[in-house]
């Protein structure tokens, strides 16, 4: 359910309508050569990028806290709750372990989580997998020398690169802001303290869009 509620409603809908589309070709008396582009980009993008935070997720809190905070559990154990703290920080927000026990490499983890967030959408907030997905693919092309971003025989829209961008300006600058703001007015808190606690309410905060 939180996987679910954190892809996004169009991409289930896309998966609807591409489940309907292999229906339609299992009892259909003619074998179609041409075969339409029934999983849009959106949907791709979506989903590779989820799948590999969803690992690197996994897989860094499974390393970082194996003697911490999941030495209680037994391989398989460990394996869920690591898969666990990987989603809930892009979506529901839910934990199983003490966010005060872990190390601190695995909290800054978890900043970066909450920050990209979930789908465009979705049940979910942050910048979204799209928006940070097209940054860094903007990113290494620019690197690589080249002006466009093409992903499976699609380009790209200008447009949709600017606002990959401001986004990403935009919301770096809000949580700058705010945890400026609050260690302005109350310097006895911890940096690291407030800057969970911003991140957690901007990824609050931008549930819905």
């Amino acid at each position: 359910r939180i996987i679910l509620g954190g892809l996004g409603f169009p991409i289930l809908f896309n998966f609807i309508q591409y489940l309907k589309h292999l229906v339609k070709n299992l009892f259909s008396k003619y074998n179609h050569r041409h075969q339409p582009w029934i999983i849009n980009l959106n949907t791709r993008i979506v989903l590779v990028t989820t799948l590999l935070l969803l690992v690197s997720g996994a897989a860094l809190f499974y390393w970082i806290e194996y003697d911490n905070t999941l030495a209680e559990h037994g391989q398989f154990g460990k394996l869920v709750t690591a898969f666990f703290l990987s989603v809930t920080p892009r979506t529901a927000g839910f934990n199983t372990v003490s966010n005060a026990a872990m190390h601190t490499s695995t909290v800054l983890w978890m900043f970066f989580l909450m920050w990209v967030g979930a789908s465009p959408a979705s049940t979910g907030g942050g910048i979204k997998t799209s928006t940070f997905a097209i940054t860094v693919l903007n990113a290494i092309g620019l690197a690589r020398g080249k002006d466009k971003i093409e992903l499976y025989g699609r380009q790209l829209s200008e447009s949709s690169i600017r606002r990959a961008y401001a986004q990403v300006f935009m919301s770096l600058l809000a949580i700058f802001v705010g945890v400026l703001l609050v260690m302005t007015f109350d310097p006895k808190l911890s940096l690291l303290s407030v800057g969970f606690e911003c991140m957690l309410q901007y990824n609050a905060q931008y549930g819905l869009s």
